[in-house]
């Protein structure tokens, strides 16, 4: 819940990036220990306990995308790739 709370209100991003990614860890883990859990047929039958596995990779990676904006960092288009 505070990893939530964190990422909603934004205050102490450090943190609760560290606590997600901490949290992560151990849900992925199954991929590596458990695979006959996680898959039917690999790499494309994914059993329910592999999705919900697989969509906490996509959370992790919007995870390290934020974590990039935490000092300020943003997106910046190269030269030439505006059109006016």
């Amino acid at each position: 819940m505070l990893i939530g709370v964190g990422l909603l209100t934004g205050r102490y991003l450090r943190l609760t990036l560290l606590l997600l990614f901490a949290q992560m860890v151990g849900t992925a883990l199954p991929l590596v220990v458990l695979p006959e859990v996680v898959w039917t047929v690999f790499p494309f039958g994914l059993t329910l306990e592999g999705q919900y596995i697989i969509k906490n990779m996509v959370i992790i990676g919007s995870a390290i995308v934020l974590g990039g904006t935490v000092r300020g960092g943003r997106l910046v288009p190269e030269p030439g790739q505006l059109e006016t």
